[in-house]
């Protein structure tokens, strides 16, 4: 695995990243977390979470220069995450978030992927999860997850993260009353406006109402840092107040 010297827009963001760029067989051996994770930052005793890129994503946001079959590349991927996940895990870390947005952004496709390749990455991801020590959800953004979400939630995690910006709560089914969590995203981190509380409230009553779960998260769709520090703070407070305003009905 190399750094490439181009860099790609981060999907429809103003921000850009340093495309991974495959050269032979992916692997996580020579990996130190210490390189990376500053646990020595942290005060006190508390519990660890750290964001990793699914399989898929990974896959799909990398340039690919040594598989010849698609399927090995995802397989050694997911092998290696696994790997990092155990060296994590070693190092204090109990929750993983696999970001998955590669699965459900799609604005240039007519239809949605074909089951193939949907069979593919949810393997990929099972692979990293199943049997491995710590707790996980998997989190889609920048899509709607509606078609998906019925086969994340059969994975062996403990939650689903939904962009609710981009996911048409009316197209979504009854999950039977599923006891995983659904991380609700529903502050939107592309945007500078801060909203309302009792909007977020009802908004997450609705997909209640919907989908039949009530073992709900609420949470900014994707990661925050595409707006300012202080929109950020003020995004924070609005989700507290409203699952408190939540709580209450």
């Amino acid at each position: 695995m190399e750094s490439g010297t181009r860099y790609s827009r981060w999907f429809d963001t103003n921000t850009f990243y340093q495309k991974p760029i495959i050269v032979g067989k992916t692997s996580a051996s020579d990996i130190d977390p210490k390189n990376f994770l500053r646990a020595e930052l942290l005060t006190g005793k508390r519990e660890r979470k750290i964001t990793l890129p699914g399989p898929y994503t990974f896959s799909q946001l990398s340039e690919n220069k040594h598989y010849k079959n698609y399927a090995d590349l995802l397989v050694d991927i997911a092998l290696a995450e696994r790997e990092i996940v155990q060296k994590l895990w070693n190092e204090g870390v109990t929750l993983f978030q696999l970001s998955e947005p590669c699965l459900v952004y799609q604005p240039y496709r007519e239809s949605f992927r074909d089951q193939s390749e949907v069979d593919l990455a949810l393997g990929a991801i099972r692979s990293v999860v199943k049997d491995s020590p710590g707790e996980f959800v998997v989190q889609t953004y920048f899509g709607d997850s509606a078609l998906l979400l019925p086969d994340l939630l059969d994975l062996p995690i403990s939650g689903v993260g939904i962009d609710l910006f981009e996911t048409d709560i009316s197209s979504l089914r009854e999950q039977e009353k599923t006891p995983k969590k659904l991380v609700l995203g529903v502050v939107d981190s592309r945007e500078s406006f801060v909203e309302n509380p009792s909007w977020i409230a009802d908004t997450a009553r609705k997909f209640s109402e919907k989908v039949g779960a009530h073992n709900l998260v609420f949470a900014s769709n994707s990661d925050l840092k595409f707006v300012p520090q202080e929109i950020a703070n003020q995004k924070l407070e609005a989700l507290s107040k409203a699952s408190k305003l939540f709580e209450r009905t």
